[in-house]
């Protein structure tokens, strides 16, 4: 089993997202459902529960599930990257981004700076 899992932080905002999250990570570990719940205490059926989506897990069940796969709960504001400035429309979208929108590239600077956006 690969000793260590290194990943960009990702955004949980769902049960489900939080067992496809807690799947991924499992996997890349080479982790059986089964293993994960011998560290960590959980039933291997309750872990597959949460990995669907099936269930919503306790805060405790979360943090055991953490624990056992070696990762830490980060809480930061939407929006904000970890170890960064908040993104703006000109951090998500550049000139040069194929998915910038035209209409943004032609207004670019013609904007009240007295709206927040």
């Amino acid at each position: 089993m690969p000793e260590s899992y290194h990943s960009r932080p990702q955004p949980v905002r769902s049960p489900t997202e939080l067992g496809q999250a807690l799947r991924t990570v499992r996997k890349a570990k080479g982790m059986t459902q089964a293993e994960l719940g011998a560290l960590s205490g959980i039933r291997a059926h309750h872990i597959s529960m949460i990995e669907t989506g099936t269930t919503k897990p306790t805060a405790s069940t979360i943090f055991e599930l953490l624990a056992a796969l070696d990762l830490d709960c980060v809480l930061t504001q939407r929006g904000h990257p970890l170890g960064g400035p908040p993104l703006s429309i000109e951090g998500i979208f550049t000139e040069d981004d194929d998915d910038f929108p035209t209409s943004f590239r032609k207004a670019r600077g013609t904007v009240d700076p007295d709206i927040d956006l």
